[in-house]
């Protein structure tokens, strides 16, 4: 587990496999999911189980994913999906980990990425993107670094060529000729 090798707060909440949570999750600790949340969790460390559903979008410093989740995920620090794990949102952290038979539906914005499994949706990455022998990317990529190993398959456009606007946003260059063309 990537992210939760650093101390992580105590367990505060458990969702077991035979509960539904209709609404949002707030909680400076750690929420493990077994059952199902509908709603948004907002949460230090949120792991989510393989029997376990989460519809809404996750506010979190790191997750840890091997059920679902659907809706959005902004985490400060990591993103882990593991092998039975399947995301159908975006993600926006700073390193995530797609684990090999793992799902993402989405595009994710981070520093950095090792794909094992599949994504479908674009990368942003300040930093570099690997794409693992098993691994499958459906989607443009945008990053300084791209290493793609043998076996592994790109279906998109790649850019290693990232500019910055004077409001210090991002330009890709294949916005910018769809841009110039409208």
């Amino acid at each position: 587990m990537i992210g939760f090798r650093k101390k992580a707060p105590s367990l505060e909440v458990i969702i077991g496999a035979e509960s539904t949570i209709k609404g949002d999750i707030i909680s400076k600790g750690v929420v493990r999911v077994d059952g199902d949340v509908i709603g948004n969790a907002d949460v230090d460390w949120l792991i989510v189980g393989e029997t376990a559903m989460v519809k809404g979008d996750v506010v979190s410093r790191g997750v840890l994913i091997d059920g679902k989740i659907e809706g959005n995920i902004k985490s400060k620090e990591t993103v882990e999906i593991k092998s039975k794990g399947i995301v159908e949102g975006d993600i926006d952290a700073d390193w995530i980990l797609i684990s090999e038979a793992a799902m993402v539906k989405g595009d994710v914005a981070l520093r950095a990425i090792i794909v094992k499994g599949k994504l479908e949706g674009n990368i942003k990455s300040k930093e570099t993107v690997e794409i693992k022998s098993k691994g499958i990317v459906e989607g443009d990529i945008y990053t300084p670094r791209l290493t793609i190993s043998e076996g592994a398959i790109f279906d998109g456009r790649s850019c290693m060529q990232i500019t910055t606007n004077a409001e210090n946003k991002d330009i890709l260059p294949f916005e910018r000729k769809v841009k110039k063309s409208l």
